[in-house]
């Protein structure tokens, strides 16, 4: 399977990315579109807190905003429940798995699974130089 890096933003302190498996997919964008059409209140939360992130990094010091999951996975969440899983790169790079609702735990364990296989899948093409990385909007 390809592994896609998309950049979504560059802030004064981060980029920010989110994975997809071609150039045309990335399941984070998806996400956040489809959330806009269910709660365009909520969505304007999630964009200022990932735009946040990128500009001053990571909240960590604010549990209510991010927080460690498990293994070095992350999550931004929002207070209605939306959250964003992510990871660290060198060279200041936060990278976005995928975006769920809030979660029971028993459930959030499985995310967490399918996130960390989604960092196994990005280093691996990273190391293997056959990552490939678009822009937002190219």
């Amino acid at each position: 399977m390809a592994v896609v890096l998309h950049i979504l933003m560059a802030g004064r302190s981060f980029t920010l990315g989110a994975l997809g498996s071609s150039l045309e997919e990335c399941e984070l964008m998806g996400f956040i579109r489809q959330i806009k059409e269910q709660d365009e209140r909520e969505h304007d939360r999630l964009l200022a807190r990932l735009k946040d992130a990128a500009d001053n990094g990571p909240p960590t010091h604010d549990q209510s905003k991010s927080r460690e999951l498990c293994d070095g996975l992350y999550e931004f969440k929002t207070s209605g429940g939306l959250r964003v899983l992510y990871f660290y790169d060198k060279g200041r790079l936060l990278i976005c798995s995928h975006g769920i609702l809030k979660l029971k735990p028993k459930e959030l364990k499985k995310e967490c699974q399918r996130a960390k296989a989604r960092m196994e899948q990005y280093f691996d093409a990273k190391a293997k130089k056959i990552l490939k990385t678009k822009q937002l909007g190219d």
